[in-house]
């Protein structure tokens, strides 16, 4: 299972790279820069990223592959102690987190 600071690291990165926000009630969304991001990776937008529900915290987290070359995944809310190491792998993937990519795509890389 993926532990609690891997979660948060990500985020803060997701964060630092203006990509979420964190909200008042704790949780984050996508900034417009991160739907861009989200539109131009996989055709998909999104406006949370975390929510609160049913006694836990919970991310957007691919649960399984569609097509793995084009970002293709069936997302759903899953509580951040229930996360599988796959599925957070997927969601380092395809927001380019750590080590699960060579370099960060800048967004103008993706118009060329």
């Amino acid at each position: 299972m993926v532990e609690l600071q891997q979660i948060k690291n990500a985020l803060t990165q997701l964060v630092e790279r203006k990509i979420i926000t964190y909200l008042a009630d704790g949780c984050y969304k996508f900034t417009e820069y991160g739907w861009d991001y989200t539109e131009h990776r996989s055709n998909n937008s999104w406006c949370d990223i975390t929510w609160h529900y049913d006694g836990g915290d919970r991310l957007w987290i691919p649960f399984s592959v569609f097509d793995d070359e084009k970002n293709k995944y069936e997302w759903n809310f899953c509580k951040f102690d229930e996360i599988e190491d796959i599925q957070f792998e997927r969601f380092c993937k395809y927001f380019e987190i750590d080590n699960f990519v060579d370099s960060i795509t800048e967004i103008d890389d993706i118009y060329l």
